[in-house]
Parts: structure tokens; C-alpha cells; sequence
């Protein structure tokens, strides 16, 4: 390979990251759904939180600058140097640089913006109250049990466990639904509070399944936080409060008292009223020494429902105390 060759070999390298740089930017802006997907196809594959889907975004975006910038150095250090560059070595330069720049602003833009759920996505890595009240339980033969809330129940048969990200995903998934464009107030929604600890999420169907996956849901209050938020002291005070739902949302009926499973609880039936379908919502509002209970069954239709039903049926609570 002659001078001229070993010229042009290096020419074609140097335009190798801003050829790519530049490919995922235009594609990032031309082929939007293209890039939602794919980023929500890797949050679920690594089973990240909302947060940590914000965080990634924002590394994302950061790492693919830090992948030029070598080259920005180097192309800073040669002109400082007075080096001699070809025509294409200065093109090939100027289009990482900018690519780079381009890249670095969607990081720290994403990240300014975002802050609160990057710092939370740290938090979440580090471990936080959640981790530790949803690790508390265990799986066996079917059997879900909490002994740090007090709780046992018979999962659905054949029905899939989720993990604590998932759960918060299906949160936002829910806000958003709810709230349409409007973010911020899908994020409030869905933002975790003091004293709220997800328990346990288990779906008729697989994570992937396209429809509408019917869903027992069940978490925890703490009671020392509800009543300091002005839920009420008292457990049927607290139930109430379910009945003050915001469209698309919709109370069929006020607080039932009813005993089962060994517990005394509070039904309250909502409708989830959506363009594509009507959800139904059977919630159980129960309570054990130092929480709330809160058991919510989303169904479409009765299919969906008598997995559901089953499976709180057999709920037992640790210290569970008479409804008041």
C-alpha cells in the first residue's frame, strides 16, 4: 500500500464516528417511535425503574459524546499545534464536534430537566426503604408472604410475578395513560411518596403480551404517613379517601364493609374509562399493626376477574385489627 493509499485509509477512519454520531441524531429526530421503542425495549430488558429509564436516556446520550471526543481532542491539539490537515481530516473533525456538542447538550438538557428522577434513579441503585420493605418477602409454591408488613396470600395460578421496577414502570404506564401528554402531572402520579411501599404486581399474562393484561396489584401504607398526609386515623376514614378518583377515573360505589380471608377490609369498586377500553378496579382497603393494606384487582372482563378473586380470598394478615 503506497503513501497515498495509507492517506486515505486514515481519511475514511476519522469520518467513522461522525458518520455514526450523525446517524443516530438524524435518526433520533426522523424516526422518533423508532428510538421510544427501542428505548423501551432495553428499560425492560434490563428491568429498569422510570427513573433509571430517565438516567439511561441521559448516559445514553453522554457516552455517545464521550465517544467523539477523542477525536475533538485530538482535532484541538493538531490546530494548536499548527500541524499541517488535508481538507477531509478538517470535515471529518468539524462534523464530530459538532455531532459531539449536539449529543452533550441532549445529556445535560435531559439531565437538567430531569434531575429529580436522575437523583432518584441514584438513590434507587445505592437502596432506599422500598428495596427494602419489597425484599422482605418471599415466593414459595405459589405463596406470596411479607413478614415485615404481615401479610400471606395466594398468588393467581399461573399468573406472572413482577419485579419493583416493573411496578413502577406500571405506574407511570398508568399515569400516562391517564393524563395524556401532560407529564409532569403523570410523573406526580406516579412519583413514590413516604410511607407507600409496592408489595407485590402479578399479570394473567407474560410482560410482552400486547392487550390488556388484567393485574392484582397490593401495597403498602404506612399508617404513621397517611395520617400525618390528612388520609384520617382510622381505617375507614383512609378508605374513603379511594372514592375521590379524577376522570378518567370513576367510583361505583362507597366504601363495603365485608370480612374475608380472615380479615376485616373495605371494598370500594372504581371504572377506569379510557378511549381504547373500560378497566374495572375492585379495591380491598384492610389494615395490619403498622400499615395499610391496599389490594387493587384491574380486570376487563370477568376472565380476568376470577384469577383475581381467588387469589384474595386467601389472604391472611399478621395483627390484623377490626375495621373501626
Amino acid at each position: 500500500m503506497n503513501e497515498t493509499d495509507n492517506h486515505r485509509a486514515v481519511s475514511l477512519k476519522l469520518f467513522v464516528i461522525p458518520v455514526l454520531l450523525w446517524g443516530y441524531i438524524i435518526s433520533s429526530v426522523l424516526a422518533v417511535s423508532f428510538w421510544g421503542r427501542a428505548y423501551q425495549k432495553i428499560i425492560e430488558t434490563l428491568d429498569l425503574s422510570p427513573n433509571q429509564g430517565w438516567a439511561f436516556i441521559v448516559f445514553w446520550n453522554g457516552l455517545l459524546a464521550g465517544i467523539g471526543l477523542l477525536q475533538c481532542v485530538w482535532y484541538l491539539i493538531t490546530l494548536r499545534k499548527r500541524q499541517p490537515l488535508s481538507r477531509s481530516h478538517h470535515i471529518a473533525c468539524l462534523l464530530c464536534v459538532a455531532s459531539v456538542c449536539l449529543c452533550a447538550k441532549v445529556a445535560v438538557m435531559e439531565g437538567f430537566s430531569k434531575h429529580k428522577q436522575v437523583a432518584d434513579a441514584v438513590a434507587d441503585l445505592i437502596g432506599n426503604e422500598q428495596e427494602k420493605v419489597f425484599g422482605a418477602a418471599q415466593v414459595v409454591d405459589g405463596r406470596y408472604s411479607n413478614f415485615l408488613v404481615g401479610i400471606c396470600v395466594l398468588m393467581p395460578k399461573g399468573w406472572y410475578l413482577g419485579s419493583l421496577n416493573s411496578i413502577e414502570r406500571g405506574k407511570y404506564s398508568g399515569a400516562q395513560a391517564a393524563f395524556g401528554r401532560n407529564t409532569q402531572r403523570a410523573e406526580e402520579m406516579s412519583a413514590a411518596q413516604p410511607g407507600v411501599y409496592p408489595l407485590l404486581v402479578s399479570h394473567k399474562y407474560p410482560p410482552d403480551y400486547g392487550g390488556y393484561n388484567p393485574s392484582l396489584f397490593v401495597s403498602a401504607y404506612a399508617k404513621q404517613a397517611v395520617s400525618a398526609s390528612g388520609a384520617g386515623t382510622t381505617l375507614e376514614a383512609y378508605a374513603n379517601t379511594f372514592t375521590n378518583v379524577r376522570d378518567p377515573y370513576h367510583a361505583r360505589s362507597n366504601p363495603v364493609k365485608e370480612r374475608f380471608g380472615g380479615a376485616t377490609a373495605f371494598h370500594i369498586h372504581i371504572e377506569g374509562r379510557f378511549a381504547a377500553a373500560t378497566i374495572q378496579q375492585q379495591v380491598y382497603v384492610l389494615e395490619t399493626g403498622e400499615y395499610y393494606i391496599v389490594m387493587v384487582g384491574s380486570y376487563r372482563d370477568e376472565s380476568g376477574w376470577d384469577g383475581i378473586v381467588e387469589s384474595i380470598s386467601t389472604l391472611t394478615v399478621r395483627d390484623g385489627s377490626t375495621a373501626k
